[in-house]
């Protein structure tokens, strides 16, 4: 799903529930899944707390639920099913990590989201002795 599509359907949820300054964080496209995540947190606290946001996040991509699982703490029981969920974007990276071993590169983060798209990052080296790169 794309990122404005992405947004869309988040409004349309926070509306649902009467999330007007959730609303607001999803609109402001310099607002990323975390700033997104704490106003929800704070503003649903009154409204059904986490039963309410998880509910909204698991009608969304699988990446929503990767996301939360990363930066909302103290998920409790709710967990599971975002574990659940979040595995279907991991079961994307299993044929990406074929792709990568080619590489022969020592990744350290490696993230997949539900669109296929990749980020990691892995650490490029340049022996001026050698002259030559690794990766590490």
């Amino acid at each position: 799903m794309k990122q404005i599509a992405q947004r869309v359907l988040g409004i349309e949820l926070a509306k649902s529930v009467g999330a007007t300054e959730t609303e607001v964080a999803i609109r402001n496209k310099k607002i990323c899944f975390e700033d997104i995540f704490k106003t929800a947190v704070a503003e649903l606290e009154e409204k059904g707390g986490l039963d309410v946001l998880v509910s909204k996040v698991l009608q969304g991509p699988p990446e929503w639920a990767y996301a939360m699982l990363r930066l909302v703490p103290d998920l409790g029981f709710h967990r599971a099913a975002l574990i659940d969920i979040s595995t279907k974007a991991i079961d994307a990276s299993q044929q990406l990590a074929t792709i990568l071993q080619s590489l022969k590169a020592d990744i350290t983060q490696l993230h997949i989201l539900h669109a296929r798209s990749v980020w990691f990052e892995w650490t490029v080296g340049w022996s001026e002795e050698t002259r030559d790169t690794w990766i590490a």
